[in-house]
């Protein structure tokens, strides 16, 4: 009977460390989502910039040139 309760204690710890485990995984999970998430609207906005630079730098370069 000892032996039934160390064993059904033992399956108890692992289950509980499996969860604690799972939970450490999913949010390791959600933060490495965000964190995507947050580099992909950097990027998107990198983009904009540039092309917004890109085409000042059209029009700028008409202009500049033109009294030459």
């Amino acid at each position: 009977m000892v032996k039934d309760l160390q064993k059904t204690t033992v399956s108890k710890n692992a289950l509980l460390a499996e969860i604690n485990e799972r939970k450490q995984a999913e949010s390791e999970s959600k933060r490495l989502q965000s964190e995507l998430l947050r580099a992909q609207k950097m990027e998107i906005v990198g983009t904009l910039a540039a092309g917004v630079a890109h085409d000042l730098n059209n029009i700028l370069s008409g202009i500049v040139s033109y009294p030459n």
